[in-house]
């Protein structure tokens, strides 16, 4: 078992890294980072939770108190990056950000939320409702949460049994992102998270500078369908229904009433978004304190996931009224 004492993350100050940093910190690893620079409310959040960081590309900074075990390589990075330079020169092991999230955050019970759109916000409205359920998550998601919950969290686990794979027998909901994992690495950051349960929001071809075709795109994610395990499961959006051929297993979320979970009566007010979910005749009201009627397909996304897992109706309802969603989209001031 691999042991990481020390942490350095270049590009600490990315929406993503910065969650990890803290989540690595909690566990009880020692972090540091560096970046290009730093503003709130990344920067105050890094300071609050005691993590070191610095300006700059500095590998006597880097060093100081000897090589990091561990190198992660983030945003910030260029040509002339002198950090990565010396990681490089050295031999010191490094890693992708979606590499480090694939081994060490992606436990037996992996769900993960890919799709062209609604990522994010799905992400997180399961994790609101997963933790609110008295579940633990580990988790990571691209956004800034106005719920004051972090954007990565380790969960139950801390200091050696991070780095121990038997101990990772809980749950996870990681964001996929259909983008490469790195510069030297031009897999989707999906394909190093290992779903057991995959939520599919939609394929619409995006990254054209990274997949050609339109093709090329829909079958990464067609192929992304067929690795899933046969005890495994999926949750697809409708749209999706008309772009790749679904397992006989799937389970679909939209507005028409063909769909498994069918989402009606959306009503968007400046209180929030209030729909109805309804599964096999049973209809549930969900009232949740976003701005904007395109929450509904995320909503709709996050209550079919998480009722297909076996969280009663009730319980979500009562986690989504506690969500006041991601910043940066369409906050109220």
């Amino acid at each position: 078992m691999t042991q990481y004492k020390h942490i350095h993350i270049i590009g600490i100050c990315g929406v993503l890294t910065h969650g990890l940093a803290i989540a690595l910190h909690a566990a009880g690893v020692r972090v540091t980072g560096s970046d290009a620079g730093f503003y709130p409310p990344v920067s105050t959040y890094l300071t609050q939770a005691g993590v070191t960081y610095y300006a700059g590309w500095h590998p006597e900074k880097m060093t100081a108190n000897g090589k990091p075990d561990l190198v992660i390589m983030g945003g910030g990075g260029t040509t002339n990056n002198k950090e990565k330079q010396y990681v490089l020169e050295h031999a010191i092991p490094y890693m992708s950000a979606a590499e480090f999230f694939g081994k060490y955050f992606a436990q037996n019970n992996s769900i993960v939320v890919a799709g062209t759109y609604g990522k994010t916000t799905t992400t997180s409205l399961l994790v609101t409702i997963m933790q609110h359920a008295g579940m633990h998550p580990s988790y990571m998601f691209g956004g800034l949460s106005r719920n004051a919950i972090p954007a990565c969290s380790l969960g139950d686990l801390h200091g050696d049994d991070v780095f121990d794979p038997s101990k990772h027998t809980g749950m996870s909901i990681l964001e996929g992102d259909e983008y490469k994992a790195a510069a030297w690495d031009e897999r989707s950051k999906f394909w190093h998270y290992h779903p057991k349960h995959l939520v599919l929001t939609a394929v619409v071809w995006d990254h054209a500078d990274l997949f050609k075709t339109e093709a090329q795109y829909i079958n990464n994610f067609k192929t992304l369908l067929m690795s899933l395990p046969p005890d495994g499961s999926v949750v697809v959006g409708e749209q999706v229904r008309s772009v790749l051929e679904l397992p006989q297993h799937a389970i679909t979320y939209g507005r028409s009433q063909d769909n498994d979970y069918q989402y009606s009566d959306v009503t968007v007010t400046k209180q929030g978004v209030t729909l109805t979910m309804t599964h096999h005749s049973a209809h549930t009201t969900l009232t949740v304190p976003v701005l904007g009627y395109y929450w509904a397909e995320n909503i709709a996304a996050s209550f079919a996931r998480a009722h297909a897992l076996g969280i009663p109706a009730d319980t979500i309802a009562a986690a989504l009224t506690t969500y006041t969603g991601i910043k940066r989209r369409l906050e109220r001031k």
